[in-house]
Formats: structure tokens, sequence, C-alpha cells
């Protein structure tokens, strides 16, 4: 028996924002990614951790920049359904993933220590 490997998961991208007249709570706008099939999900093998840091495009929007990932949810297809069919060993296409982010607010190499500064001694408080 050939055992088949699923497809790259798919990823939906959620940007959080908050909503500055009521404290506490957000909005989420749907990123649409470019990709090749044109459906705004990007699919890859290596789907972004919480925590990870990924640079996101959606050019319909006009949204870029840099984002962490907050949260994630999957949505695995079940077997005989229109996804995968019976006596496949494989869906047609990968799991969901959806994918909360907001946008960084540092850098990924924050605080860095200047070179300029590394020649003055900065064990005196």
């Amino acid at each position: 028996m050939v055992i088949e490997h699923p497809p790259a998961v798919c990823c939906a991208f959620f940007l959080r924002v908050p909503v500055e007249e009521v404290p506490g709570r957000y909005r989420y706008i749907r990123l649409h990614v470019e990709s090749w099939r044109e459906d705004g999900y990007l699919e890859t093998p290596h789907p972004p951790a919480v925590g990870d840091r990924i640079a996101l495009t959606d050019q319909l929007a006009g949204i870029d920049g840099v984002f962490v990932v907050l949260r994630r949810e999957w949505f695995h297809t079940a077997y005989e359904s229109p996804m995968w069919p019976a006596g496949t060993g494989a869906p047609k296409r990968g799991p969901l993933l959806e994918i909360v982010v907001e946008a960084a607010t540092s850098e990924l190499l924050a605080d860095e220590l200047n070179w300029a500064d590394e020649a003055e001694d900065h064990t005196q408080v």
C-alpha cells in the first residue's frame, strides 16, 4: 500500500485590531494573501507557530507589514467528505489553519547594541 502525503496546510490569517471606543475589544480583518489558487490562503508545510513573526501582504486591502502570531485553530478534513473521498489515502487539500495575528510592535533585533556603543564601557551605572 502506498501512503500518500497530505497536501500543505492552508493558512488563513486574521488581523486583530483594537477598537479604540471599546477598550479590550477587537475587530478581526481577514487578510487575503496572494497564492497560485487566488483564494487568499497561504499553503505551506511549515505554518507559523504562536509567537512567530511573519511578513504578510494583502494587496486588496493595502495591508503590509510584519505580524506576530497570537492564536491558531486547526480544522481537519473528514474522511468520506468531498475533500477526502472514500478509498483515497489522503485529502485533496491540506487542513485549514486559522491564524490570528497582530502588528509587531518591535523590530526582530530589538534593543540591539549599536556597534559604535560597544567601545564604551557599559559596566558603569
